[in-house]
């Protein structure tokens, strides 16, 4: 394709790092496309609209700020651009302006600015602002343990304490997070409450993220009153005075609900444990907590099935206002 000479303006979508993308007129001119993108252009066609994505050619060896990443029709990530990058429209022989519909198509596509992180050797991409205040929670969990003297309970944990939390947020696999906590709520009362306000924004971030949740209760091996329960179904539980509720349960594992039925859960809990897992795979009298579609649902595991439950989850106490102590400075 060729690159016009003359000083033609064309409509196109500005894309920066950080940032949201915003329409700007332009020349069509070589020169000018060299100085948006500040190098050597390069155009890629990466979508089935007539648009060019022209970005720097050099960007990745320049090490220009990670941009925006490109997904298979799956969703998968296979590759980022790296630096400002511009979305044109494309004529016979040379890049034109954005039509109104393709520029409302591709603001919409780039409007959250995103960051990049490698999360057990693999790059994923999050929205910038819910990485953001995924750091602030981090940073609240972090002065809270702190505060409460938790944090110099907890010998050989890595320095990186902020990052884990962070990614856990991001991921959903949260047990650290979650663990430390419900820690604090257990063992520190002048603290619990505010460990429990945090556990509640915790849920609400997740929430505001749309992100289907899954929890895995098992019985507290600490209990040896729930001995002669654990491991049996349902009905014998009940003939036997067995409350089904989360005080008699541990959770040994959170994360992010994928796109699996109770059955496929039954078997990844069984033959691939996910890293954060703190339980025994899972067996009859554990119980499997499902929020999806902003619903929530608990199931007790069968020998065969599984049985849903009512009232399993206690109903969280109200917190006060939150105590100055916690305020963090800016």
């Amino acid at each position: 394709m060729s690159i016009s000479e003359e000083n033609e303006k064309i409509r196109v979508l500005v894309v920066e790092p950080f940032e949201r993308p915003y329409v700007k007129e332009i020349s069509s001119s070589l020169e000018e496309l060299q100085s948006w993108v500040g190098g050597y252009i390069e155009a890629i066609y990466p979508f089935e609209d007539p648009v060019a994505l022209i970005c720097n050619e050099e960007g990745k060896m320049e090490d220009l700020p990670l941009n925006r990443g490109l997904y298979t029709d799956e969703g998968d990530l296979y590759d980022i651009i790296s630096g400002r990058f511009l979305i044109t429209g494309i004529t016979e022989d040379s890049f034109g302006s954005l039509s109104e519909e393709l520029t409302r198509k591709y603001e919409k596509l780039y409007h959250d600015p995103e960051v990049f992180l490698r999360i057990d050797n693999r790059v994923q991409a999050f929205n910038l602002y819910d990485a953001r205040k995924a750091r602030e929670l981090s940073l609240q969990a972090i002065y809270l343990c702190e505060f409460s003297g938790y944090a110099a309970d907890e010998k050989n944990k890595p320095a990186n304490r902020e990052i884990r939390y962070m990614e856990s947020l991001l991921t959903g696999e949260d047990m650290e997070l979650y663990h430390d906590l419900k820690e604090i709520e257990t063992r520190y009362p002048d603290d619990a409450r505010e460990a429990s306000r945090l556990l509640r924004k915790i849920e609400e971030f997740y929430s505001r993220r749309n992100m289907d949740r899954l929890e895995i209760y098992q019985m507290s091996e600490d209990n040896r009153g729930l001995a002669a329960h654990r491991f049996e179904p349902y009905d014998w539980n009940l003939a036997h005075g067995f409350t089904f509720g989360e005080d008699n349960y541990t959770c040994v594992y959170r994360g992010a609900m994928k796109d699996e039925s109770l059955e496929d859960i039954y078997v990844r809990f069984n033959l691939i444990h996910p890293k954060s897992f703190r339980g025994h795979s899972l067996s009859v009298s554990d119980v499997v907590v499902i929020r999806k579609d902003g619903k929530e649902r608990a199931y007790y595991v069968e020998p065969i099935g599984f049985k849903e439950l009512e009232g399993f989850r206690k109903e969280p106490e109200k917190a006060h206002v939150k105590s100055k102590k916690y305020v963090l400075e800016r």
